[in-house]
Formats: structure tokens, C-alpha cells, sequence
């Protein structure tokens, strides 16, 4: 998912080797195991998201989303991350609007 395309872009691959395509769908039954992997990419943001993956099978249709146990995953740029500071010896701080109160080492 390139999240700086306006709207977010999404790419599948079936594997490694295969072109990308704009539409996935997946054939299994109730005992195939299936892993499937979401990468999510930004050059210049600080971003929140979320997944939603729609199915379809003999009982009905749904979907299901993907997140962080209730929360949205998080992706950020090392240049738009506030990150670490140093505030003196054997003394730094984490202030990231993200962070409810930041973070401190003392």
C-alpha cells in the first residue's frame, strides 16, 4: 500500500515472481490455512490505517479488519518523526504527538 497516493494505492502479488495486480481473490475452504502479507509504505507522512478484507462464501458475504487489537497500525518517515533528544548527559526524550504524555529517560 503506497499510503501517500491520494487515495492510498494497493498493489497484490500473488508471489514473488508474478506482476502486480489491482484486484486479489483468493480460492481456499475452511481448513486451508492462509497467510497473507500487507505492506504499507510512506515517504513523507505520519500515518494511521486500518485494513478491510472482504469475503464471500457459502453462508454469505463479509469482511474483516486488520489493525493493531482495536488500534490502527502506525507508519511513519525517520524525516517526519519527531524521534529522540538528547537533553543532557544521561538524558533523553521521546516527544511525539502520538504519545499520549512522550516519552523520558532519566
Amino acid at each position: 500500500m503506497n499510503l501517500d497516493a491520494a487515495p492510498p494505492s494497493v498493489e497484490y502479488y500473488a508471489d514473488d515472481t508474478s506482476p502486480p495486480t489491482k484486484r486479489l481473490a483468493l480460492s481456499v475452504t475452511r481448513t486451508d490455512p492462509e497467510q497473507v502479507e500487507l505492506h504499507a509504505i510512506t515517504r513523507n507522512a505520519l500515518v494511521e490505517w486500518r485494513a478491510r478484507v472482504f469475503y464471500s462464501g457459502p453462508d454469505g458475504d463479509g469482511s474483516l479488519t486488520v489493525d493493531d487489537n482495536g488500534r490502527p497500525f502506525r507508519v511513519t518517515t525517520e524525516t517526519s518523526s519527531a524521534g529522540y533528544a538528547n537533553e543532557g548527559v544521561g538524558s533523553i526524550s521521546r516527544e511525539h504527538f502520538w504519545d499520549k504524555s512522550g516519552i523520558r529517560m532519566r
